[in-house]
């Protein structure tokens, strides 16, 4: 049975980048998504931005994709990435290994949420308009 369930939704909308990534990735969907990602930071968002992440169903399968996708989050950085927003899975041991790739992100602001709804809500208390996650999000 072939699961057509989209791997990652995308949006930029005014001043934030909205992701909800889901499955187990291999080198090529992290290499796709990252492309796509910053297709949409380059044609939508402003200078400084904000991201707001549901990583709570997803993994990356490889070394290799954990250092592209490591490389990719720094290179956001460097594009404007102000604020972050990490909406974090349950087992402790994924969050510990969040936490270890985000200890270097000292430049910008980061929020680790336990829901969507929580992360929406520091991301306008830090002056960010986003109206949540409605299905306004493209499947790629």
């Amino acid at each position: 049975m072939v699961n057509n369930k989209p791997s990652f939704l995308i949006n930029a909308q005014e001043s934030v980048l909205a992701v909800k990534l889901t499955r187990s990735w291999d080198f090529p969907l992290t290499q796709r998504f990252c492309l796509r990602s910053n297709q949409e930071i380059a044609l939508c968002l402003p200078r400084h931005w904000a991201l707001i992440a549901d990583i709570s169903h997803w993994c990356l399968t490889t070394e290799e994709c954990c250092d592209y996708f490591f490389e990719f989050h720094k290179a956001c950085i460097d594009q404007g990435l102000t604020h972050q927003v990490i909406v974090l899975p349950r087992s402790a041991l994924k969050r510990w290994r969040i936490k270890a790739f985000l200890s270097s992100d000292l430049s910008i602001k980061t929020y680790l949420a336990e829901s969507q709804f929580d992360g929406v809500n520091w991301l306008r208390s830090k002056g960010f308009t986003f109206p949540g996650y409605a299905g306004q999000l493209t499947a790629i």
